[in-house]
């Protein structure tokens, strides 16, 4: 069996301060996704199943300060984002019309 989807992971804009050290920095996120499960191939064959999930929560953003660039502006690479979930609020599974309930299957998201 194989699977397809999307996933779109949406934060805020992020305003990295005049520092020369280290910084984490947090922003809200929000988060959709729509998964797929097909008989084969999803390309070629039907989809079984389809979920949805939405979430939100807070990434953290780790970035390693560098040094200063020519005009003395601060230089971070990136080192690690977190996302942290807040509590799940819905989720909800739909079957396609054409699968018949003998092959449904169930599942738990926790």
């Amino acid at each position: 069996m194989a699977r397809s989807g999307q996933m779109t992971l949406n934060g805020g804009t992020i305003v990295v301060p005049a520092a020369l050290d280290d910084l984490t920095i947090t922003v809200p996120f929000t988060f959709t996704a729509t998964l797929n499960r097909c008989s084969g191939g999803c390309r070629v064959n039907p989809t079984i199943f389809t979920v949805e999930l939405v979430g939100s929560g807070t990434a953290t953003l780790e970035l390693n300060f560098s040094g200063l660039d020519l005009f003395g502006s601060p230089i971070f690479f990136f080192q690690k984002a977190t996302f942290e979930f807040e509590e799940v609020v819905a989720v909800w599974w739909r079957p396609c019309p054409a699968y018949s309930k003998a092959q449904t299957q169930s599942f738990q998201v926790e």
